[in-house]
Parts: structure tokens; C-alpha cells; sequence
């Protein structure tokens, strides 16, 4: 892991080695030698953090503002370190270079904004599950199928966001809506987010669904590299 990895603009943003360390256990603790329809290429063996810079208080006013009642809640699962109370928890969200960047500096913003950013990773070769929504996953291996580099530029650095999401009251579907948009769902069921469970149907991954870009904080972005084979031993 290697600060130098970040570039100047970033680098007063660069965390400390411990807490490097406890992102690179979360990354290992979350991937999974898994496949989905949405991984073109080899599966990595494992994901291994270069570098790593923690995000300003661009969306924290927008985002504490959602977490104080009244706001429906549903227990979806305990947590540490979060609010269970909302079913807040960390989850990825898998991006290009640029989208990353632009990201941790001014949040999320409206997935149907003009503004939004329009970069589609080039890997990615499948209509989302859902229209107008912030795909969360649960697994860095998941979130891995969306980070590619930026379009155009080759030699830009693999990243995750690391994000503070606040699910409220989850909608939960065990197959995809591609013709649907998050938000009308959301407000059809009185839901605040949407997991759509492949993992329980066909033994993929969960992703988890947001309409409202004020529901989801990123608090670090994450520049790896991914490893396809373990070191030989030495005799």
C-alpha cells in the first residue's frame, strides 16, 4: 500500500497505514471467488489496496438530515458501528477513475440528473436490473465488476468507494425489474431502498438500490490493483 498511488489533488485526502490496513481486511473479508453475468474477464484471486483517501463534508449536511426520525424502519440485518436502528451500513459501489473522483468530492447526485455522470465502465455490457439508481453491493468482488479505467484512458487505477448507506425500509426482490425506475417503486411499496437478492435465487450477489443520492455517504475511495495468482513457494 502506497500513498503515491493517489494523485496530487488527493493526496492531503491519503488515510493512515492502520486505517489502510483495516480497508484492505475489509476488502478480503467481503470478496468472494464468485462469478455474475456482469464480470467480463478472469476472476482475481484477490483484491489488494494501493492507496486509499477519506471523502470531505460535501454530502454529510444532505446525508446526517436523512437520518433524523421520523423516517420508516425495518430491521434488515445487524451492523456495527452504524445506526441498526435505520439500517444504516457500509457498502461499495464500483466505478471508473473519474466517476470516483468527481464522487467522493461532491457526493452522489440524482441518478436522473442531466449532471450525473456518464462514464459506463467498459466491462460493464448489461442493462442494469433497475432505471434511475446508486447500485450498492455488499461483496467488493461484486462492486470489482463495475470499476474499470476511466473511458479512454488506459493506465487509470482500479477504485471502490466505500459508503455509508442508510437502507430504511428495504424493498426486497429475488429477481430484476429492468423496465422500472427505483423511485416509483420506492414510493408504490413506502420504501426507502431496494435489495434485489440474486444470491438466494441463483447463487450470485445482492445489490442494494437507491433513488435518493442523499441515502448514501462515501466515506473513502480505494485504489487496488487486482491479484489473479498467489506468489509460487519457495522451496
Amino acid at each position: 500500500m502506497a500513498s503515491n498511488a493517489l494523485p496530487p489533488a488527493l493526496s492531503s485526502m491519503s488515510v493512515s497505514l492502520p486505517e489502510q490496513q483495516v480497508l484492505q481486511a475489509l476488502l478480503d473479508a467481503t470478496f468472494l471467488r464468485r462469478r455474475s453475468m456482469d464480470r467480463r474477464g478472469p476472476l482475481p484471486r484477490r483484491l489488494r489496496l494501493r492507496a486509499a483517501a477519506a471523502a470531505g463534508a460535501a454530502s454529510r449536511k444532505e446525508f446526517d438530515l436523512w437520518r433524523r426520525p421520523p423516517i420508516r424502519t425495518q430491521r434488515f440485518g445487524e451492523t456495527r458501528g452504524v445506526e441498526s436502528r435505520i439500517n444504516e451500513c457500509y457498502l461499495f459501489h464500483g466505478t471508473c477513475w473519474q466517476n470516483a473522483v468527481d464522487i467522493l468530492r461532491r457526493g452522489f447526485r440524482s441518478p436522473e440528473a442531466p449532471e450525473a455522470p456518464k462514464a459506463i465502465p467498459r466491462t460493464l455490457r448489461i442493462a442494469p436490473m433497475l432505471r434511475g439508481g446508486i447500485f450498492l453491493a455488499e461483496c467488493s468482488s461484486k462492486a470489482d465488476e463495475y470499476s474499470d479505467p476511466s473511458p479512454g484512458e488506459n493506465l487509470t487505477p482500479c477504485t471502490l468507494l466505500l459508503c455509508r448507506a442508510l437502507l430504511g425500509k428495504p424493498l426486497r426482490l429475488r429477481h430484476g425489474e429492468r423496465r422500472q425506475r427505483v423511485k416509483d417503486m420506492l414510493e408504490a411499496a413506502q420504501a426507502d431502498s431496494v435489495v434485489v437478492d440474486l444470491e438466494s435465487t441463483c447463487h450470485s450477489y445482492r445489490e442494494f438500490v437507491f433513488a435518493d443520492p442523499c441515502q448514501v455517504l462515501p466515506e473513502y475511495l480505494l485504489v487496488y490493483e487486482r491479484i489473479f495468482r498467489s506468489k509460487p513457494k519457495k522451496w
